[in-house]
């Protein structure tokens, strides 16, 4: 936020006095909002761009038209230059933090715009390379034959066996595994020998028993 320095004799000064003998205590009031409004809108201090009417009602005066700009250049508040523009007086001695703000407002967004691209620069490094260390959503390249179906292994045929045995126990049924002989080149396989037989169930046992006549000896 823009401020304007005021001298700590402003209100006891021979020109503000002077002032007020020509237009009032109103104009002093006046004086102090055409200040506030160039400050913002003409920080060199030159009211350009504006007639003695408007810049009268930008100070908010209500006395005669005319009067109050009149009355401050009179009391050399405000400077009549020869091309006929108006600027305040020594506003470039005294207000020099305002007639600078245009300078410090460009600087300002000249660093941050720089500031901006520093910060940008390692993402946008980041964004171009990452596509090319992105891997390739197809294989390549792809290999032939698929291999389809996959081989048993020695894991899924333990599985399997520990199933049968435990189907057996629960069925009270035992079964006799028999290792497979592998015959060597050249030689004749051995015969395997008779399988013994299956135990039977003990309940299904003792009903054929008692269904079965006994034959005399």
């Amino acid at each position: 936020m823009l401020d304007i320095r005021l001298m700590v004799d402003f209100a006891d000064h021979d020109k503000t006095d002077d002032l007020v003998g020509i237009a009032g205590e109103a104009a002093v009031r006046c004086l102090l909002r055409l200040w506030s409004w160039a400050a913002e809108h003409r920080p060199k201090g030159i009211l350009d761009g504006k007639t003695v009417e408007e810049l009268e009602r930008k100070a908010k005066w209500l006395g005669e038209p005319g009067a109050f700009i009149d009355a401050c250049i009179r009391v050399k508040f405000i400077d009549m230059l020869d091309d006929g523009a108006l600027m305040l007086h020594d506003w470039q001695e005294h207000q020099r933090w305002i007639v600078h703000a245009p300078e410090r407002k460009e600087k300002a967004l000249k660093a941050s715009a720089v500031r901006w691209e520093k910060k940008l620069s390692p993402m946008e490094n980041a964004t171009s390379i990452a596509p090319s260390n992105a891997p390739s959503p197809n294989p390549s390249p792809t290999p032939n034959p698929n291999p389809s179906p996959n081989p048993l292994t020695a894991n899924d045929n333990t599985q399997k066996q520990t199933a049968v045995f435990a189907f057996a126990q629960e069925n009270q049924v035992l079964v006799q595994q028999e290792p497979k002989a592998v015959c060597p080149p050249g030689k004749r396989k051995r015969e395997s020998p008779p399988k013994a037989p299956r135990r039977c169930n003990a309940v299904a046992c003792q009903r054929q028993s008692e269904t079965t006549p006994i034959q005399p000896v």
